[in-house]
């Protein structure tokens, strides 16, 4: 039973010419190199969203947050009183799957030797940006890195509290009074 399960998950990225896809849904924690920020995030590839909200007690009780649409391309930001609606530059960033152009760059354990988490580091080009990701054999993310013109500074993140809830809710954030304002920042 559990080959089967196995074989229904890999089976289709397989076929698909990737190494691996991300499970459908992820949400935890992510660290943020580039502004030293610690977030919360919800990624949902079914819904085409990822809602990130710092932790940063001044900025989260303010009811920041940034919302990422890849489905219509748009971000949706706020500081908690203003709201801005912007374009979503290379939303093909969000990709759910590790093409098999991918370049494997190292193989490690993080932690410990024995009890730590192995993982995959893969490096491939997403149009004019460089992705590099480390992933668990479930193909879970645990750092990302982005250079290119999404990041002009890269960025890396460190993914903690991983989970693969079955259903996200996005119904919570308001962008009904977000203004456009053209290209967005960069978001991760």
């Amino acid at each position: 039973m559990k080959l089967l399960a196995v074989l229904l998950v890999a089976l289709p990225c397989a076929l698909a010419g990737n190494i691996c896809c991300f499970p459908d849904r992820l949400s935890g924690f992510v660290f943020d190199s580039t502004t030293g920020i610690a977030s919360s995030y919800e990624l949902d590839f079914v819904a085409k969203k990822n809602l990130i909200r710092p932790l940063i007690a001044a900025i989260s009780d303010s009811g920041a947050f940034a919302l990422v649409d890849f489905s219509n391309n748009k971000t949706y930001s706020s500081g908690g009183s203003v709201c801005v609606e912007t374009a979503l530059p290379y939303p093909e960033v969000y990709e759910q799957c590790i093409p098999d152009s991918a370049t494997l760059v190292s193989e490690a354990i993080i932690g410990p030797t024995v009890g730590g988490v192995p993982y995959k580091a893969y490096k491939y080009t997403v149009g004019p940006n460089t992705l590099s990701i480390a992933v668990t054999s479930g193909c879970v993310p645990v750092t990302t890195r982005i250079v290119g013109p999404i990041a002009p500074q890269s960025r890396t993140n460190l993914y903690v509290n991983v989970t693969t809830p079955a259903s996200i809710d996005f119904s919570g954030v308001d962008i009904s009074s977000c203004t456009s304002v053209g290209q967005s920042p960069v978001v991760g």
